[in-house]
């Protein structure tokens, strides 16, 4: 299947999901891996998208304080217990980059639960629901966009 093919039919299946109301929803689970439904947690803090830098992270802003975080402004963030896949095309990055945009669009709102201590480089490794119920990692996987890696 060529690329442009493999890109138009993950967006229409994702697209489809979305509009038909179906999604399977899932967290991490113990060890890393995507097992699993659940809602997002009652201390999950709403944020704004702000960017999309990569098929895995995010820039976002803090409005208010919150659970997560106690003081407002821009945080980098990246999705817990995942990474992008092995690049087998070319493009393949790019194409988790277009369904992780499309899933939180800049000016979107999103909630996130910090999964762990800051990384080196100052990202912060998150769960991150693009709706109440949709776990972004979990949608990614189920389009091939990443894989399930245990978090150091």
């Amino acid at each position: 299947m060529s690329t442009a093919a493999r890109r138009t039919l993950g967006l229409a299946a994702l697209a489809a999901s979305v509009v038909a109301g179906v999604v399977i929803v899932t967290s991490p689970g113990p060890g890393g891996g995507i097992p699993g439904p659940a809602p997002a947690p009652a201390d999950a803090q709403p944020v704004v998208v702000t960017e999309v830098i990569a098929g895995d992270r995010l820039a976002v802003r803090v409005d208010a304080p919150g659970s997560q975080w106690q003081t407002w402004g821009a945080l980098t963030v990246r999705l817990a217990g995942v990474e992008v896949g092995a690049l087998t095309e070319a493009c393949h990055a790019e194409v988790a980059q277009q369904h992780l945009a499309a899933l939180a669009p800049p000016g979107s709102v999103v909630w996130v639960t910090q999964a762990g201590p800051r990384d080196a480089d100052g990202t912060w490794p998150v769960s991150l629901w693009s709706t109440r119920n949709r776990l972004v990692a979990a949608t990614l996987a189920e389009l091939g966009d990443v894989r399930p890696v245990a978090d150091e």
